[in-house]
């Protein structure tokens, strides 16, 4: 089975989050992480249309939801959710459902749900 990992890279002190999801849901989220253990806002605005006025808190939630993933925590952070978007690109990219902007790599489409 395939599966995807996507990274939000953070600052020296608040280290990176991952995630690992396969074509069902998430399997796994760490946070924390550091380099020895994709720009996902761009992923976010193709799946969920312009932030506007919402909180990006809101913004991504929503956006997480409708990713129709399994598996995804109750409560997470901004940075997990990231990770999540990050990992969903990586997926939607081995699928050709992706177009490189630059070096970025963003969904081709929204999100249908």
């Amino acid at each position: 089975m395939a599966r995807w990992v996507g990274v939000d890279v953070g600052g020296q002190r608040k280290g990176f989050d991952a995630a690992v999801i396969d074509d069902r849901g998430v399997l796994e989220l760490r946070g924390g992480l550091t380099c020895q253990q994709v720009f996902p806002t761009a992923s976010w605005t193709r799946w969920c249309g312009k932030r506007g006025s919402r909180s990006r808190a809101t913004w991504t939630r929503q956006g997480l939801t409708a990713l129709g993933l399994e598996g995804i925590p109750v409560r997470t952070n901004q940075d997990q959710r990231d990770a999540i978007a990050a990992a969903m690109t990586a997926r939607q990219h081995s699928a050709g459902m992706t177009e490189a902007i630059g070096d970025i790599v963003v969904p081709l489409a929204p999100l249908s749900g």
